[in-house]
């Protein structure tokens, strides 16, 4: 197994972590990620400006503007204040602590903060909540009713910001960097590709808080991959892959990126390994491999320029598709393609060939069309002139 991967599948989870490095710990984030890090950073001064609002109750304009306006120079300030009595943070930080039951009167106002939101009272729910938040600043569901707040105020920065101040109170539970994850995804519109780092923080967080959930990483791989991360995105498919060996649907998107990045060798390994897995595989052929993967598999050939091979495996997997795994003395034909013809004259010219003992369709009626272009192609790069003309000849037939 590679390395990378057995560390991944070993590693505990330490607790939630508040830093970039610690969210993606063997991540080097240069300057194409600063973006992230500001963000980060005015996430950590989000609570003073929610604190300086909860504290001057009279103003009652657009709560978001006043946000926004206060938040501008956020990422320029120092550290975040030190609570009175709290003593300054020294060594790793170990997660939060147990999340409190909140008290009758937070409970009282929280009531109050659900009826005005519910109401459409969006100004007086976030002043209720701000002031439950100078009390509390540990108040998750507080923070989770500002997100909405903001949302229903088209901010979708501090709404993001809050829900993320929110997931990070109760760093362990999953749910709450989906829920983030998915308002900076689905719920920005045409500003999406802005929040998709974002996203991947949410996503690696939930992985941090749960290293066996595979659906967050395969949905932080995707984020990745639509960011333009490959090699990050190809490391976490790999680690679904040994914990779910011979999937399918992650063997094709391996191919994909392996392919972007001018390493198919390494699919095809994967993928060998696979399909010596499907064929001793006592199921239908059809049933763990079908032509869709095949088609996938000899591409990565092609990509590699290695024709021979792909034909080779073309021949070989397709005649298993096919039914006719048995019949391996075509492959003592291998500079034509006989067995593929959509007819039996050539084929007979074989000893061992029994016509009918196999249906007539699991012979060249079987082969999907874009497969059987392929034979052309490959037969052309191998300078088969011949063959690929028979070839060209059958997908004349084939269109009538």
């Amino acid at each position: 197994m590679d390395p990378e991967i057995s560390e991944a599948l070993s590693q505990p989870w330490t607790g939630p972590q508040h830093g970039l490095e610690d969210e993606f710990p063997n991540a080097p984030f240069g300057e194409a990620d600063s973006d992230l890090r500001e963000f980060e950073a005015s996430i950590t001064n989000i609570e003073e400006e929610v604190f300086q609002l909860g504290a001057d109750p009279s103003k009652n304009g657009d709560f978001s503007s006043l946000m926004r306006s206060r938040s501008e120079s956020s990422t320029s300030r120092g550290p975040p204040r030190q609570r009175i009595g709290q003593e300054p943070r020294r060594g790793p930080h170990k997660g939060p602590r147990k999340a409190a039951e909140p008290t009758g009167d937070i409970k009282s106002r929280l009531g109050s903060a659900n009826a005005a939101f519910i109401a459409g009272r969006y100004i007086d729910a976030a002043f209720i909540l701000a002031d439950i938040i100078r009390i509390n600043a540990e108040t998750h569901e507080a923070w989770t009713l500002l997100a909405g707040v903001f949302e229903e105020n088209h901010d979708i920065d501090n709404a993001l910001k809050a829900l993320i101040y929110a997931a990070h109170l109760r760093a362990k539970h999953t749910t709450s960097w989906y829920q983030a994850a998915t308002l900076a995804l689905e719920r920005t519109g045409a500003l999406r590709s802005k929040y998709l780092l974002n996203a991947e923080f949410c996503y690696a967080a939930a992985i941090r808080a749960d290293p066996t959930n595979l659906d967050a990483r395969y949905r932080k791989a995707a984020v990745c991959v639509e960011r333009g991360k490959i090699g990050p995105a190809i490391s976490d498919y790999k680690v679904i892959l040994a914990r779910q060996p011979h999937d399918r649907d992650i063997l094709r998107r391996l191919a994909e990126l392996y392919i972007d990045q001018d390493e198919a060798g390494a699919a095809i390994e994967l993928y060998r390994e696979s399909i010596a897995h499907f064929r001793s595989s006592s199921s239908q052929p059809s049933q763990v491999f079908d032509w869709t993967d095949l088609d996938t598999y000899v591409t990565l050939y092609e990509n590699d320029a290695q024709y021979d091979s792909a034909l080779q495996e073309l021949r070989s997997l397709a005649r298993w598709l096919s039914g006719r795994g048995a019949e391996e003395f075509w492959d003592e034909f291998p500079d034509d393609d006989r067995e593929w013809d959509s007819d039996d004259r050539r084929r007979t010219s074989v000893l061992l060939f029994t016509p009918g003992k196999y249906p007539s369709v699991s012979y060249g009626d079987s082969l999907p069309l874009e497969l059987r272009v392929k034979f052309g192609i490959y037969r052309v790069h191998l300078k088969n002139h011949k063959e690929a003309f028979a070839s060209i000849r059958s997908l004349h037939g084939a269109f009538g």
